[in-house]
């Protein structure tokens, strides 16, 4: 029987890890198990749904891969990943098992690896490609932005999970839909069940200690130092590009 983890990771952000969890109580039927990480929440109180708290921040992609290995230690059997971050919200009108509705797709074509919801955005570099678009159904595309990416675990695992060394985040989505896509893998957006993203709203809250400028140069710069030895200083490019379809799926 399939069974999806879902993985939450919180930073000072238990209002929206909160709307998260309740709303995934109220609308999700099917078979899950979830965990909420508190990746060192030091502002605010953590999430009362908080299955275990990290006493720092160690950033966003080993707060994940620390869920991962939580679940890992209970030897839990699952199919899926889920792996939400608290920028995202649902739309609270829409009861429908947002599951339901993408795991479907893993049935219909065996050689999926990753499906998203499609998002709204207050603003973001990827609104190009994830905002839902007619005829709303789920869509093929070269990758996705990593906010709430549900994953085949079986291939998520064989292809070593996200590279923890890229703890901010950036580089991390571009490699492992490259490797996806390596792979003979695809990778949907379902343009038929949409959520939202509020690119940057832990700065809106002031509850980061790190100035939004110093982050991003700071994850610019770790993205560098730990992809352009493995793969060229053109990575963005290979990651962007290899591998991908031209033609009339969306791809772009």
């Amino acid at each position: 029987m399939s069974k999806t983890a879902i993985i939450i990771c919180s930073y000072n952000m238990f209002e929206w890890t909160d709307a998260l969890v309740e709303h995934i109580i109220e609308t999700v039927k099917v078979p899950y198990e979830l965990v909420v990480v508190d990746n060192g929440s030091d502002l605010v109180e953590p999430s009362r749904y908080t299955t275990f708290y990290i006493s720092e921040n160690i950033q966003m992609i080993p707060g994940f891969l620390a869920g991962l290995d939580y679940l890992d230690g209970r030897n839990g059997k699952y199919t899926h990943y889920w792996l939400i971050t608290t920028s995202c919200k649902f739309n609270s009108d829409d009861k429908r098992d947002p599951l339901a509705e993408m795991l479907p797709i893993f049935e219909s074509d065996s050689n999926t690896f990753a499906v998203q919801p499609s998002l709204t955005f207050n603003y973001g570099a990827w609104e190009q490609w994830l905002s839902p678009r007619k005829p709303y159904v789920p869509r093929r595309i070269w990758g996705l932005e990593q906010v709430c990416p549900l994953f085949d675990a079986k291939k998520f695992d064989q292809i070593g999970r996200w590279r923890k060394e890229l703890t901010r985040g950036w580089g991390v989505g571009g490699e492992t839909f490259w490797k996806a896509r390596r792979n003979g893998w695809h990778v949907y957006t379902h343009d038929g069940y949409v959520m939202h993203k509020e690119t940057e709203i832990g700065y809106h809250m002031d509850r980061m200690r790190e100035d939004v400028t110093i982050r991003r140069s700071a994850a610019a710069q770790e993205a560098k130092d730990i992809l352009i030895p493995i793969y060229g200083e053109n990575f963005n490019e290979k990651f962007r590009y290899e591998y991908t379809e031209l033609g009339s799926r969306g791809l772009y």
